[in-house]
């Protein structure tokens, strides 16, 4: 697990000009595996939207592309979503914040977030908007550590 966060970690522009270096590094990445199982547990149908919220370089919305889905990548590392619409141009990719989504309520059918809320400067806000954006009915998987 990375932990980015410290005493000088106290902006969202500080946090993503962190992360920007590190996927303009080595980048961060678990293994395909690890992404199916998380995309399996939401029990998807082809055809709807699911958005990987703090994406990073979008494999998890990959994946999700070539299962059928309408794989939607949002991340504030304009860096992460660039090699992820270089892999996957066909997927939708957003350069934005999680604590303020561009996306109207009830407008997602699945939502992925997977180990970075606990990095948000206000956590409770991410949490927020997955619940605004979710419709009715939908499904969220959230990791936290």
């Amino acid at each position: 697990m990375l932990e980015i966060r410290h005493s000088k970690m106290v902006t969202s522009e500080a946090t993503r000009q962190a992360y920007d270096r590190i996927y303009d590094g080595k980048g961060l990445l678990q293994l395909d595996s690890f992404y199916l199982w998380l995309i399996g547990l939401l029990k998807p149908i082809k055809g709807k939207v699911l958005l990987d919220i703090s994406c990073g370089q979008g494999r998890l919305v990959a994946l999700a592309h070539r299962q059928g889905l309408r794989a939607v990548g949002v991340d504030f590392s304009m860096e992460g979503v660039k090699i992820g619409s270089l892999e996957t141009p066909e997927a939708c990719w957003i350069d934005g914040d999680g604590e303020q989504l561009p996306f109207a309520d009830s407008s997602i059918d699945y939502v992925a977030h997977i180990g970075s809320l606990e990095h948000y400067i206000n956590p409770q806000a991410g949490a927020d908007e997955i619940a605004r954006v979710l419709k009715p009915g939908g499904k969220a998987v959230v990791l936290l550590p």
